[in-house]
């Protein structure tokens, strides 16, 4: 569409918005056309060299013209925010999704060792704050192996004491035996 009338008055410069350009400032608003008989959208702006106002250019557009382009612009912003509410919601699914997998992993690990299975570890990648309780995490089930293999030690080495004990005891006291 094409405005219906660009730079021409044809009542002249007797229209309000038109009197209001040529005295350097810009009209905008809604009226019935003569012209036209029907509704019109305008703005009249001032034509101006340096300071002086060397005159105005009016530019009206039919009003059903102009609120049809107005609903086509808002069904178009209308389906980019559909399309960017959908974008998003795939988006949040996807994250959460990875997110409750690393988690699920470490909870896995988690009842394994629970059970006792110390060879149990999470294996979680994708950094953040997953991966870095998962580290901790694995580095809990190295520990806990090792304080397992001091305590064997430990008590190893008090059995082999109450055996040795007993040796010399006995031998000690050979008459008894």
């Amino acid at each position: 569409s094409s405005p219906a009338d660009i730079g021409r008055d044809f009542s002249g410069p007797s229209r309000p918005e038109v009197q209001l350009a040529l005295g350097g400032q810009v009209a905008s608003g809604e009226r019935e056309s003569l012209k036209l008989g029907e509704p019109i959208v305008y703005v009249a702006v001032p034509v101006r060299a340096g300071v002086d106002t060397l005159g105005a250019v009016r530019i009206t557009y039919p009003l059903a013209e102009f609120d049809a382009a107005i609903d086509e612009r808002v069904r178009g912003l209308l389906v980019a925010a559909l399309i960017t509410l959908c974008a998003a919601a795939v988006i949040a699914v996807l994250v959460a999704s990875s997110v409750t997998r690393r988690v699920r992993r470490l909870r896995d690990a988690a009842e394994r060792i629970a059970e006792g299975d110390l060879s149990a570890r999470a294996d979680v990648s994708g950094g953040g704050e997953i991966e870095e309780l998962a580290e901790a995490f694995n580095t809990m089930a190295e520990r806990l192996v090792e304080l397992q293999e001091e305590v064997k030690r430990q008590e190893r080495q008090a059995m082999f004491g109450r055996i040795a004990a007993g040796l010399v005891h006995d031998l000690s006291h050979p008459i008894q035996n």
